[in-house]
C-alpha cells in the first residue's frame, strides 16, 4: 500500500514548500523586528545623551517624592475630598477618591455664578472663564442686584468655603498620595473640582471686595493659589496648565481690582508682595516639558515590559503595527509574549518616544534658566516646525502630533499669566512705599521684568497716578494714589 505521500506526491510537495516558505517568513519577520529594535534603542540612546547634555533629566526613576506629614498635608482634610484621584495603567482613569463636598451640585452654582461676574469667556481647554474687560461693571451702583445673585448663590456654600479657606491657612504643604514609582499611575488633580471651587472662591472675593472685607478676598486668593497647586512636588503639564489659567483667570483678577481699588492695607499689600514674588510660571513650565519627556519614556517602558497588555492596547486602539488587532486577542499568555519577538513594536516605540523627546526637549530649552525668561520668538518656531512635520507626518511622528499641539497654547497662556501677576507686584510694591510717606519714582528700578523679552515693564506716572504695561500693552494696569 502506497504512502500518503506517495499517493498525494503535489499536495505533500506543496505542504512542504509552504512549510519551506513560513520558516523563511517567520526568520525575516525575526531579523526585521530585530533590527527595529536595535534602530529604535539606538535612536532613544541618542535621544538620552542630548537631553542629559541640556541638563536634563532622562528617567522617570530620577522623580523623588517625598510625602509629607498628614497633619500639614491639605489635601487630606475634609474640604479636599475628590480633589484628585489615580491614573490607572495604560492612562486610563482610576475612580475618584470619592463624592467631592464641592460636588455635582456646586458645579451648578459655580457656572451660575461665573456667569454673573463674566461678560466675556476666554474658552480655556479646561473651562476655566473668566471677565478681561468688563468686570468692573458688576462693582458699579447699577449691578447692586447682581450682587445680591452671588449672594444668593453662594449662600449654601459659604460655610464651606470659609473651612476651605481656613485649612489653606494652617495646613503648610500639599501632597496628593498615591504611587510615583510609575508616571502614568501618578495621581493627578481633579481639574472639575479645582474650576468649580475656583468659580465660588472668585465670586467669594469679589463680594468680599465690594463690601470691603479685603481680608477676606486676600484669604479667597490664597486658597485659590493652594487648590491651583495640589501636587507641587510633580509639576506634570495639566498641573501646570491648572495652576497658569488659576493665576491669569482668576488669583491675577481679584488682585488686580484690589489694588487697582487701594483696597489692600499695608500688611495686605506686603502680603501680595510676597505671594507674587512666588510665582514663576516660566519655571513650572520648562519643568512641565521636562516631565512630559519622562512621562513617555514611562509609558514606553511600561509597553514593553508587558507586551501581553501592550498588544491588548493597540489592539483595542483598532489599528496596530503588531501582528494581531482586535478586540480580544485570544492568544495565549506564552504565546503573546512570542509573538512580540515577530513584531517591531518595541524599536517603533523607541523611535516615536525619541522623536518626541527631541521635539519637546527644544521647548525646555525656550526657557532661560540664568534670566528666567522663556523665549516667546522660539516658541513660534517651534510652532512652525509642528506645523511642517504635521504636513509631511509619518507613523513615527504620531506622538508629536498628539502632545505638541498643547504645548503653544500653554506657552503663550504663562507669558500672559506671568506678566499680570509681575505688573501685580510691582504694582503693590509702589502703593507700598507711597503709602509709606514715599513719591513714585520716576523710573523703576529692581522690579520683575517682561517673562519673554527680560526687560522692563512700562511704566508711566499720570496725573492721579500711575500705568503699567507691557510693551504691546496687551497687559496693563491703572493705579491712583494720594500724593
Amino acid at each position: 500500500m502506497k504512502s500518503p505521500a506517495a499517493r498525494f506526491p503535489k499536495l505533500f510537495k506543496l505542504i512542504k514548500w509552504t512549510a519551506i516558505a513560513f520558516l523563511i517568513l517567520l526568520a525575516l519577520l525575526f531579523c526585521f523586528s530585530q533590527f527595529e529594535n536595535w534602530r529604535g534603542r539606538r535612536a532613544w540612546v541618542e535621544a538620552e545623551t542630548g537631553l542629559r547634555a541640556k541638563g536634563l533629566r532622562a528617567s522617570w526613576s530620577e522623580i523623588q517624592v517625598t510625602p509629607v506629614p498628614e497633619a500639614e498635608n491639605r489635601v487630606l482634610a475634609r474640604i479636599f475630598t475628590g480633589s484628585f484621584k489615580y491614573y490607572g495603567k495604560w492612562s486610563e482613569m482610576g475612580q475618584w477618591e470619592s463624592e467631592p463636598i464641592f460636588g455635582e451640585a456646586a458645579e451648578k452654582a459655580a457656572e451660575q455664578a461665573r456667569k454673573i461676574f463674566s461678560e466675556i469667556t476666554l474658552g480655556d481647554a479646561f473651562g476655566f472663564q473668566i471677565s478681561e474687560t468688563e468686570q468692573l461693571d458688576i462693582f458699579g451702583e447699577t449691578h447692586k442686584d447682581r450682587i445680591e445673585e452671588l449672594r444668593e448663590i453662594l449662600e449654601p456654600y459659604s460655610s464651606n468655603l470659609s473651612e476651605l479657606i481656613t485649612v489653606c491657612q494652617e495646613r503648610s504643604q500639599s501632597y496628593l498620595p498615591g504611587d510615583y514609582t510609575r508616571a502614568i499611575e501618578s495621581p493627578i488633580p481633579n481639574f472639575q473640582y479645582i474650576r468649580r471651587t475656583s468659580r465660588l472662591l472668585t465670586a467669594e472675593a469679589i463680594i468680599a471686595l465690594h463690601e470691603g472685607d479685603s481680608a477676606r478676598a486676600l484669604g479667597c486668593v490664597q486658597a485659590l493659589i493652594c487648590i491651583s497647586n495640589l501636587n507641587p512636588q510633580v509639576p506634570l503639564l495639566i498641573n501646570t496648565m491648572i495652576e497658569v489659567v488659576c493665576v491669569r483667570n482668576f488669583i491675577s483678577e481679584i488682585l488686580w481690582y484690589g489694588v487697582t481699588e487701594n483696597a489692600f492695607d499695608l500688611t495686605e499689600l506686603e502680603t501680595i508682595q510676597k505671594l507674587s514674588q512666588k510665582t514663576d510660571l516660566a519655571a513650572k513650565l520648562s519643568q512641565a516639558f521636562e516631565l512630559e519627556i519622562l512621562c513617555a519614556l514611562d509609558a514606553t517602558q511600561v509597553f514593553i515590559e508587558d507586551p501581553v497588555e501592550t498588544m491588548d492596547y493597540f489592539g483595542r486602539g483598532g489599528g496596530t503595527p503588531l501582528l494581531v488587532s482586535g478586540d480580544e486577542p485570544d492568544f495565549s499568555d506564552w504565546l503573546i509574549p512570542l509573538i512580540w519577538n515577530f513584531t517591531p513594536a518595541e524599536g517603533w516605540n523607541w523611535i516615536m518616544t525619541a522623536r518626541l523627546a527631541n521635539f519637546t526637549s527644544q521647548y525646555a530649552d525656550a526657557f532661560d534658566r540664568s534670566k528666567g525668561t522663556l523665549n516667546g520668538q522660539r516658541i513660534e518656531a517651534m510652532q512652525a516646525d509642528l506645523e511642517t512635520i504635521e504636513a509631511n507626518a509619518n507613523f513615527f511622528d504620531n506622538l508629536i502630533i498628539m502632545a505638541a499641539p498643547s504645548y503653544q497654547k500653554v506657552a503663550e497662556t504663562t507669558l500672559n499669566a506671568q506678566r499680570k501677576i509681575d505688573l501685580i507686584q510691582i504694582a503693590s510694591a509702589l502703593l507700598l512705599e507711597e503709602r509709606q510717606g514715599s513719591r513714585l519714582p520716576e523710573e523703576l528700578n529692581g522690579q520683575p521684568k517682561d517673562p519673554e523679552t527680560d526687560l522692563p515693564y512700562s511704566y508711566e506716572r499720570s496725573e492721579n497716578g500711575f500705568i503699567l504695561s507691557d510693551a504691546s500693552e496687551t497687559v496693563r494696569i491703572e493705579c491712583s494714589v494720594s500724593y
